[in-house]
């Protein structure tokens, strides 16, 4: 019989004559050993550290260390958006969670930064958080134009902008 050169890796194999003693699984499981297993939460979700194997501990990304944008975010999800739509501040009726959490920023910064952008478009802004993200991760000089057409979220994220050095590569229409 043939097998497979490394078949001794694969889960409950028995690669030492029925003398292993340990039933985990050896080598790289794709969905248990990749580093970034936590993007497979949705966005918003809780994701426990695990333990994968080699031992290693993986965690859910942090908040980003840039105040400016984790101060969005924040007040992002503690506005009262419908209080906003029925005092006619806006003209479309929004939610918090339309808003770039944690995870996405990541993401974005990560394409942005593999892809060495200098420009970046973002169609549908709401508030921001995404724009500040990337424009935390192009190089200087570079720019993020955001397209909104709700004057209140603008303005609502404007004041977070100016105060993040990466919210001047920002500019919105």
């Amino acid at each position: 019989t043939t097998t497979f050169p490394n078949a001794h890796l694969s889960k409950g194999a028995d690669y030492n004559g029925g003398r292993d003693k340990n039933p985990e699984p050896r080598g790289a499981h794709p969905s248990s050993a990749f580093p970034n297993a936590h993007l497979m939460h949705r966005e918003g979700e809780k994701a426990a550290q695990h333990t994968y194997a080699g031992g290693m501990n993986w965690s859910p990304p942090e908040p980003s260390k840039h105040k400016p944008l984790t101060q969005l975010q924040e007040a992002v999800r503690e506005e009262d958006w419908a209080g906003a739509f029925a005092e006619g501040k806006t003209k479309i009726q929004a939610q918090a969670e339309w808003s770039a959490g944690t995870e996405r920023c990541s993401m974005l910064q990560c394409l942005v930064s593999m892809h060495k952008a200098n420009r970046v478009l973002e169609v549908g802004s709401f508030c921001g958080v995404a724009a500040l993200a990337m424009a935390e991760a192009i190089p200087k000089g570079g720019e993020v134009v955001a397209l909104e057409l709700e004057p209140y979220f603008v303005e609502f994220g404007r004041k977070y902008r100016s105060r993040s050095e990466a919210g001047a590569q920002i500019r919105t229409m």
